[in-house]
């Protein structure tokens, strides 16, 4: 599997190999036989409840059971963090920084089996995201308390509104300026979330709108802030609501 997508990057000019070189079919069976692969490296409880630590990482079995040479290892290096924010995203996992960051693990019969697992969308009063309740509700936390905390060292007076139902969820103020910032948080590294309708609405009317984006928010939180332009460009529609008589 890796050998066919090390030959398709070449044949495509490319160095670095990426999950869009392998089948549908592949991508499943690799995320499937890297989570039972970090499965057996268990070493016990994560400091996480309710989650487990593993020895280490993907790299030594890839390398092992592919035989990659140094310059291969790095060719698959791209593909390895998809797999870790695949993972993450489906709250398989939680990952720390760095290559060799020990890896926390949700057990499989918590969430399902990750080959062809569904998209989870779970909402609350918060908003919207993908993954588990229990991890999304650590996720979302940490993330207010990483924004909160940058603004606040940037000189902002930040209130939590986000019980609020305004469509952000803290009002920030400085002098006489005034931002409303949607909060946002991923465990992992890829910026990928979802809005409710009001949010949307929100960021398409209101000037002060913008989305405070916190990344590997429970292991290493990066703060970065977009305007609602942005956004709403790289937004699209994702499920309907039905009610049917």
């Amino acid at each position: 599997m890796l050998r066919r997508a090390l030959d398709t990057a070449s044949s495509e000019g490319v160095f670095g190999i990426r999950a869009k070189h392998l089948t549908a079919a592949e991508l499943d069976d690799l995320l499937d036989r890297s989570l039972d692969f970090l499965w057996e490296q268990r070493t016990g409880p994560s400091p996480t409840p309710g989650l487990q630590l593993s020895a280490g990482g993907l790299r030594p079995w890839w390398d092992r059971l592919a035989g990659l040479t140094e310059e291969e290892a790095r060719r698959v290096r791209p593909l390895r963090m998809d797999v870790y924010d695949i993972l993450e995203e489906r709250g398989l996992i939680l990952k720390g920084p760095g290559q060799g960051a020990r890896i926390h693990l949700r057990p499989r019969d918590a969430v399902g089996e990750v080959a062809g697992a569904p998209e989870v969308l779970t909402i609350n009063a918060r908003g919207a995201g993908y993954g588990d309740p229990a991890t999304n509700a650590r996720v979302e936390q940490a993330a207010m308390e990483a924004a909160m905390a940058t603004y606040q060292a940037r000189g902002w007076l930040v209130s939590d509104v986000s019980r609020r139902n305004l469509g952000w969820d803290v009002t920030a103020q400085r002098g006489g300026d005034e931002l409303h910032l949607e909060v946002k948080g991923v465990s992992g590294s890829k910026p990928r979330f979802a809005l409710t309708r009001h949010e949307y609405g929100k960021a398409d009317t209101d000037p002060a709108w913008r989305l405070a984006l916190v990344t590997k928010a429970l292991t290493e939180p990066s703060l970065a802030e977009y305007d609602a332009r942005t956004v709403l460009e790289a937004s699209e529609p994702y499920v309907y609501r039905v009610t049917l008589a």
